[in-house]
């Protein structure tokens, strides 16, 4: 008796999963539209959860088929053209979503970490190492994050590496034209401050005592004579 409600309940369940499943993959009922100048209605798709559909120049959405009628007196002229936007959102580029293709074009994958991410422009970026977008020439509804991968936040873009100058700034340049040129080899240039003076002290040192030895014995003479 316990094994048969066992097996009602994973029926139940079962059934209750593959109905929610299908909800999600349901597309949005038909969207009535009118052309008020041609006096023309018609219908176009309503779109899903990973796209947004619009009527062309002129027409106007009146709302779901199923809640709207035509206005009286247009003539019905069935499926119209239409143009659909789809949506940049993580679900709608992984691998066995339900819906329509997303918008996946800025879509990064990162195979040795598993990890999926979008960035905000692709042409214009450049993706750090290890990280790769759709091969070129591949049909963007085939780019998607593969199934079990995990989704982080956007990726950055690296920066743009910047050339290093080959000249040397002007300030830089202007102080070493006018500094001095530097002499070579082991000759060294004497920059002591007072050594001419020392070397004038040294010679005119001994003559001023002289003089004052003669000048002393002088007056010593004059004073012996007196």
């Amino acid at each position: 008796m316990k094994t048969k409600w066992y097996l009602v309940l994973v029926a139940s369940l079962t059934l209750f999963v593959w109905m929610g499943a299908n909800v999600l993959a349901a597309p949005m009922p038909p969207v009535l539209v009118a052309n008020h100048e041609t006096k023309e209605c018609g219908e176009i798709f309503g779109g899903d959860e990973c796209t947004d559909c619009y009527p062309p120049e002129g027409w106007e959405v009146l709302g779901f088929s199923e809640n709207v009628q035509c206005p009286s007196g247009y003539t019905l002229v069935g499926q119209v053209d239409y143009t659909c936007q789809p949506f940049k959102v993580e679900h709608c580029c992984t691998e066995g979503h339900s819906g329509a293709p997303g918008d996946c074009e800025d879509l990064v994958v990162n195979n040795r970490t598993k990890q999926c991410a979008f960035v905000d422009d692709i042409q214009a970026c450049t993706l750090p190492k290890q990280w790769k977008q759709a091969p070129p020439g591949q049909d963007s509804s085939r780019w998607v994050c593969p199934s079990g991968y995990q989704w982080i936040a956007p990726l950055p873009c690296e920066a743009e590496a910047q050339d290093e100058p080959t000249s040397l700034p002007a300030t830089r340049a202007s102080e070493e034209a006018t500094s001095p040129p530097t002499t070579g080899g082991n000759e060294q240039e004497d920059t002591r401050p007072g050594f001419l003076p020392c070397v004038g002290g040294l010679v005119m040192g001994p003559a001023i005592g002289g003089l004052w030895l003669l000048a002393r014995r002088h007056q010593q003479g004059e004073k012996g004579t007196v």
